[in-house]
């Protein structure tokens, strides 16, 4: 019998297994002979007789034929015949037993993988912290030994044994003799700026590797996400940035899942407070003079919400914004990686009344609103914004710093008012009332504020007028006429009213004046806030005339 000798052999990256088979024939041969004797006897009493016999014999290798002729004549003749006939039988019986040995051939495959650490754009990453382990096909632990590790340039083995660990390098990494299993490649840690990526589960078996869109062949690629930083600023109409709002920002990843926030990368800007102590869902901080960056945010929606805007801001609506790869994109106040949250100022409606001491609404002055925001910008009034009262009329008639009207019979509205500090000035009082001192008030959160003519509960802001006092002057105006007669030398003196008469020798001179007093008209026209001066007139004449008697009396002594 012959038998093959076992053989193992290494084929490619294979363990191959042969039994040989071996059979065993044996041939039996058996041999029969039969030997068969017959005996004939025959008697024959006759007178003549002739006795023919003929006996022929057929064996399978030899034909015998015998033919026997007695002829007896009145004779008995007895004669025993023996034929004797041999057959020899030749049976040949082949037995074939078969022995037949099972050939079976075992092929252990196994692979060498390959992983490759890259970004997004396809370069590979030195940096990443990774372990690979792996169970078999029967539930046990898969170990590993160094001499099966190859990394890329720059790469380094941690350890082996129940898990695989070491840190990429910038090529590729070499893992072999991967038996059938399922394994699992995990990132402890990303290189700085990027995202951990998710773990990778692939399977081995005879040979090949299966998993999701990370495997390719005998390659396992993991992506890492580039990680992107934000500059969050406050700012109000005029791009100044505020401080005092409370903001939150929250994420989603593409997975749908929550993003998670970590407050160390968080670079708080100038007088910022963050609300936020610990890492979380969600990331909360009061806005300061100079904007907030938060860094290292992996791709995904975000949204930040104002929660409390700043004194004299309005709660602004929320801003979406999404990272993809580094690139910022949102439909309002994105600018590269910069978001902005803009404030609107609060606004404020406000009634100006016109009202005299005497209670009631005065018509027909004329005044001016002046007023800086919180910036300490000139407010701009709009004079689509002022509802004027009846009869009044608005004299500004474009937009601009100052608002000028004239009063009516109510109240005059200006509307949409940001907050800050106002001034309120009369610049023509209405007839029979007297100029008013300017009126200075503040909106602060829509309230109105102030130390005269405010009315916060209305938002009414009124300035009253004194009613005028009339001052009647009487001007006097002297005629004097003088006539001189002389009548002797004595001298007398008569004063009666504003005549003299003087006697002397040299006769009489009469003196006459008289005087003629006319009332000055009362003063009706609106006032500017520069009072009048009356001017004694007469009491100018009568100094005058004294003074003209006196120099003639002289002149004649």
């Amino acid at each position: 019998n012959d038998v093959e000798t076992d053989t193992v052999v290494m084929i490619d990256e294979a363990i191959i297994t042969t039994t040989t088979t071996t059979t065993s024939t044996t041939t039996t041969t058996t041999t029969t002979t039969t030997t068969t004797t017959t005996s004939t006897t025959t008697t024959t009493t006759t007178s003549t007789t002739t006795t023919t016999s003929t006996t022929s014999t057929t064996t399978t290798t030899t034909t015998t034929t015998t033919t026997t002729t007695s002829t007896t004549t009145t004779t008995t003749t007895s004669t025993t015949t023996t034929t004797t006939t041999t057959t020899t039988t030749t049976t040949t019986t082949t037995t074939t037993t078969t022995a037949t040995a099972t050939t079976t051939t075992t092929t252990t495959l196994v692979v060498n993988l390959t992983i490759s650490k890259q970004d997004v754009f396809g370069t590979e990453i030195n940096g990443a912290e990774l372990t690979l382990t792996g169970q078999d096909e029967n539930g046990n632990i898969i170990r590993f030994t160094d001499d099966q590790f190859t990394g890329g340039e720059g790469a380094q083995l941690i350890s082996s044994g129940d898990s695989l660990r070491w840190i990429s390098g910038t090529g590729e990494t070499k893992v072999s003799s991967l038996v059938n299993g399922s394994y699992t490649l995990h990132e402890v840690a990303a290189p700085s700026g990027y995202a951990v990526a998710t773990d990778i589960t692939f399977d081995v078996k005879d040979g090949v590797v299966s998993g999701g869109p990370a495997v390719s062949g005998s390659t396992v690629t993991m992506i890492d996400d580039i990680l992107t930083s934000v500059e969050v600023c406050k700012k109000n109409v005029y791009a100044d940035e505020v401080p005092g709002a409370q903001l939150t920002l929250t994420g989603t990843a593409p997975d749908g899942t929550p993003i998670d926030f970590y407050v160390n990368n968080v670079d708080l800007g100038r007088d910022a407070v963050l609300v936020s102590q610990t890492d979380g869902q969600s990331l909360t901080w009061i806005s300061g003079s100079t904007s907030t960056y938060v860094k290292d945010l992996p791709n995904g929606t975000y949204f930040i919400e104002e929660i409390a805007a700043p004194s004299g801001y309005e709660v602004t609506t929320i801003i979406e914004f999404t990272i993809q790869d580094g690139v910022v994109t949102g439909s309002t106040g994105i600018s590269d990686r910069t978001v902005t949250v803009t404030d609107d100022f609060t606004l404020t409606d406000i009634a100006i009344s016109k009202a005299s001491v005497l209670g009631g609404e005065v018509p027909g002055a004329q005044l001016t609103l002046t007023g800086t925001d919180l910036t300490g910008r000139p407010v701009v009034f709009d004079i689509d914004k002022v509802v004027m009262g009846t009869d009044g009329q608005l004299i500004s008639t474009e937009n601009s710093s100052s608002l000028t009207w004239i009063s009516g019979s109510d109240s005059t509205f200006v509307r949409d008012l940001p907050d800050g500090t106002y001034t309120l000035h009369e610049d023509a009082a209405p007839a029979g009332y007297d100029v008013t001192t300017d009126i200075v008030f503040q909106i602060i959160r829509g309230v109105i504020t102030g130390d005269v003519g405010v009315d916060s509960s209305a938002s009414k802001v009124t300035i009253t007028d004194d009613v005028l006092t009339t001052t009647t002057t009487t001007s006097t105006a002297t005629t004097t006429t003088v006539t001189t007669t002389t009548t002797g030398t004595s001298s007398e003196t008569s004063s009666a009213g504003s005549t003299t008469t003087t006697k002397g020798a040299a006769g009489t001179t009469t003196t006459a004046a008289s005087t003629t007093t006319k009332p000055a008209a009362a003063a009706d026209s609106p006032r500017t806030g520069v009072a009048t001066v009356a001017v004694p007139f007469a009491a100018l004449a009568l100094a005058a005339a004294t003074a003209f008697v006196s120099r003639k009396r002289r002149e004649d002594e």
